[in-house]
């Protein structure tokens, strides 16, 4: 199912000050992730763009494994509600949803991009070089989602649910 469009206007850009930037929401039903709610900025004038995923509901805590072995899997969907942490054993990666942290719905791929937009300043050149890899199918690697709000999915029969 496809997000569906509930709202939507135009705003004055807090960026460039323009009356551009589009303010859109939308409702999807993620199946066993519960129902989400996606908002979207997107400015025509400066390209100021942001989102935010935030859950309708919460359920039972969970945690998710989907082992990372083809490029097919970069493509897989995501969602990382606001309350999961990350980990990517492989990697050394393991990250806690800040007090600020929204959630992303993505790719695999998309994922392994915004754990390097987020702490690529804190990390040496072989960290980023195996984030790169990752991103690109070089090499095998796990994700792990434990959410304790349980609305966390990777849209894969391979991966694995177990709630906690």
């Amino acid at each position: 199912m496809m997000p569906v469009l509930i709202y939507e206007e135009t705003l004055q850009c807090p960026i460039c000050k323009r009356n551009t930037l589009k303010h859109s929401e939308y409702v999807y039903d993620s199946g066993p992730g519960g129902i989400l709610n996606i908002t979207v900025f997107s400015c025509s004038s400066c390209g100021f763009n942001e989102k935010l995923v935030k859950p309708f509901e919460e359920s039972k805590p969970i945690e998710i494994r989907f082992e990372v072995k083809s490029e097919d899997d970069l493509n897989v969907l995501v969602y990382r509600s606001p309350t999961a942490q990350l980990e990517i054993p492989e990697l050394g990666i393991s990250t806690e949803p800040g007090e600020l942290y929204q959630g992303i719905i993505t790719t695999v791929e998309g994922l392994i991009e915004d754990i390097i937009d987020t702490i690529g300043d804190f990390c040496d050149e072989e960290c980023i070089k195996k984030l790169q890899d990752a991103k690109e199918g070089k090499i095998k690697f796990t994700i792990i989602l434990q959410d304790p709000s349980g609305l966390s999915f990777v849209r894969s029969e391979k991966a694995t649910v177990t709630q906690l």
